[in-house]
């Protein structure tokens, strides 16, 4: 007996120590595997997470502008619609089901590897391999990573965005024009996806203007790179000319934005990221303080920086998703200082990102437990509206909260609300384009199959007269002939 106890400990010592071993000669391999393991498992949890209004604002566009709308002339938007137009393929191969939500999800979901891609060659150009990784790693299991995983043009915005900041480095290791070239691309597509990208695009310039003063780049290098990422804007904009939509365009997409009375600042974002994120916000500041050495890191640092500064500070609404921009340059710079820290002791290392996995694979693989041990309830609701309505039936949604192919009963088609403090945005609609909204005249003469309660007076007499509450949901109220 005590030679088989001795015989089982010296099994499981030369286990541990093979194992270290292969750590101590080859960190990445292994964290390469676990990484890979978690990134397939949040793959599969995507399709059990509920989706965010905003997606479904998304997809509804997507299914406006496929259904032949002009947006901006023939329905209110005020986004970029560089995604929205790229989704519409799926309606091709889908059709008007509920698979168009879930394949765009996949999508995105190959969006985010791109983002985890450029983020690590970023890393490895700026830092080193290991803080490469590890930045990635920390960056992938954020908190708040799942708004970089949602169907939201701020998401091929970052991948896009990231790219130009890559090849704008690329470009200054060796003077390259094409790497130039490459970057004003990646940026005017990024615009294209998002008018936000316009705050990367200041601190490119900024940076492109020291680089001038410093005489490391010339100044006709500035105005190709301008020329080259103004170009397919300007002719999105002519082709918006054509179809008589730039007018609307310029109020929807940046007057409201600007003249929007509303306003709520970034206490709460800020208190949840810290909240839940302070381990990786303390490898932040010591990477911020300590570990940005190089003229690049600094530079990167200086981004991170002005990037928070535009989420929490520039503009007017803090929404979780206005920091997905600065989320994959934190989780570098927390990455380096990591690496710096564990670098003479890297199964420590290994353990330490191992550990930072293991939380958020725990939660995933509960969410796709989820999928088969629970009814999705938004989903179901969405599920509903389209069994009870057919195609062509109008839906008055109010909040794009469930409504995806079925046509609405006015040009302002989600917000629809009013006398609402200062979050009054179809009064200020009203007021930039002279168009009326009596939502009560348009569920006259539309006659929708379905409306919600949403800013909705319910006593109204062509309500009350003409609708009836859903058996399955208390606020869905369906026509009666």
């Amino acid at each position: 007996m005590p030679n088989s106890t001795g015989n089982l400990i010296f099994i499981i010592s030369s286990i541990f120590e093979n194992l270290h071993k292969k750590i101590t000669r080859n960190p990445e391999q292994i964290l390469w595997m676990l990484f890979s393991v978690f990134l397939t498992i949040l793959f599969f949890s995507r399709f059990s997470v509920n989706f965010d209004q905003d997606e479904i604002e998304a997809v509804h566009t997507s299914w406006k502008i496929w259904q032949g709308g002009e947006p901006f002339r023939d329905f209110f938007q005020h986004h970029h619609l560089l995604l929205h137009y790229l989704l519409t393929p799926l309606f091709f191969v889908f059709g008007e089901s509920f698979a168009v939500l879930q394949a765009a999800r996949a999508l995105i979901f190959f969006n985010f590897l791109g983002i985890c891609a450029i983020t690590y060659a970023l890393g490895k150009k700026i830092f080193s391999h290991l803080s490469a990784l590890a930045g990635t790693i920390l960056y992938a299991t954020m908190w708040l990573v799942f708004k970089s995983l949602e169907i939201r043009p701020d998401n091929p915005q970052v991948l896009f965005g990231l790219s130009a900041l890559l090849f704008m480095y690329s470009y200054f290791d060796n003077q390259k024009i094409s790497y130039l070239v490459l970057s004003a691309l990646s940026f005017s597509i990024a615009f294209l996806f998002l008018q936000k990208a316009i705050f990367l695009g200041a601190f490119i310039g900024c940076y492109f203007l020291y680089q001038v003063y410093r005489k490391k780049m010339s100044f006709t290098h500035v105005i190709i790179f301008s020329f080259i990422a103004a170009l397919p804007f300007f002719f999105y904009c002519v082709y918006l000319q054509s179809v008589g939509a730039f007018d609307a365009y310029i109020k929807f997409n940046w007057l409201i934005n600007i003249l929007h009375p509303g306003k709520f600042g970034s206490h709460y974002a800020l208190s949840r990221i810290g909240m839940y994120e302070r381990l990786l916000c303390a490898f932040y500041v010591l990477g911020l303080c300590y570990f940005s050495v190089t003229p690049y890191q600094k530079s990167i640092a200086i981004a991170s920086l002005w990037l928070l500064i535009v989420a929490s500070c520039i503009v007017k609404f803090a929404y979780f998703q206005y920091y997905i921009p600065v989320f994959p340059l934190i989780g570098l710079i927390a990455g380096h200082a990591v690496y710096k820290i564990f670098k003479k002791k890297r199964s420590m290392l290994v353990l330490f990102l191992s550990i930072v996995m293991i939380g958020p694979m725990i939660e995933a693989t509960v969410n796709i437990a989820k999928f088969f041990l629970r009814t999705n309830k938004r989903q179901e609701k969405m599920k509903y509206v389209l069994n009870v309505t057919q195609s062509g039936d109008y839906v008055y949604d109010g909040k794009s909260y469930f409504n995806l192919f079925r046509p609405d009963i006015d040009f302002f088609w989600f917000e629809a609300r009013t006398n609402h403090s200062k979050l009054d945005l179809i009064t200020l609609l009203k007021k930039l384009t002279g168009r009326t909204y009596d939502c009560y005249a348009a569920l006259e003469h539309y006659r929708p199959k379905l409306i919600s309660n949403y800013y909705l007076d319910m006593n109204h007499p062509f309500i009350k007269n003409n609708y009836i509450q859903s058996p399955v949901y208390d606020d869905l109220y369906l026509y009666q002939k």
